[in-house]
């Protein structure tokens, strides 16, 4: 295609041969090979001169839109190498909805608003698993974990806070209490 479109550009066989740093004789072969291979013929040739055929021409601008649309893939599949375009899967746990995970969107959408985002609201264990299986790229979780598959980043600290019948042993206690201290009690 590249050679039949410098040869159309030219309408010279050896100044497109010497554009493309290549010998003549090889060049006519290549367009003759073209030609044999689609079943028409795509330049008039005399010894002077060298046309497109009515065939060459519509060729021509369909080489010119091809040409187009790979620059456009090429240029496309660079963008996606760069994390411009495409889609990313985020995983959360319900307790982020309500504050971190909005900030996040809102400003990851500014930086990439060519990014599709998905949310999957998913536990900490799922969002685990998720990771390492590759159904999301990013996990927003409560609890990490020790792997050497996964980057953990904190990205806010937040106090617990426990809430006990009046009659529990705790309850008037007024300093802080220790998780340890609650190992032996039901959670909900």
């Amino acid at each position: 295609m590249k050679y039949f479109k410098t040869v159309a550009e030219e309408l010279h066989f050896s100044k497109a041969a010497a554009r493309l740093n290549m010998a003549q004789p090889p060049l006519s072969l290549q367009i003759r090979q073209l030609e044999e291979e689609i079943g028409v013929p795509l330049f008039h040739r005399t010894k002077r001169n060298v046309e497109l055929t009515e065939e060459g021409k519509v060729f021509l601008e369909k080489v010119h839109q091809l040409f187009k649309s790979l620059d456009e893939a090429i240029e496309t599949v660079r963008k996606v190498n760069r994390g411009e375009v495409g889609e990313i899967i985020i995983g959360f746990i319900a307790s982020a909805v309500y504050d971190i995970l909005p900030t996040i969107i809102k400003h990851y959408r500014k930086q990439h608003p060519a990014i599709h985002v998905v949310l999957k609201q998913l536990t900490s264990a799922e969002q685990i698993k998720a990771l390492q299986e590759g159904t999301i790229q990013i996990g927003i979780l409560s609890e990490p974990s020790e792997s050497d598959a996964i980057n953990f980043e904190v990205i806010r600290r937040e106090p617990m806070v426990i809430a006990l019948p009046k009659e529990h042993p705790l309850a008037s206690e007024t300093s802080l209490i220790d998780l340890i201290d609650l190992a032996n009690d039901p959670f909900i």
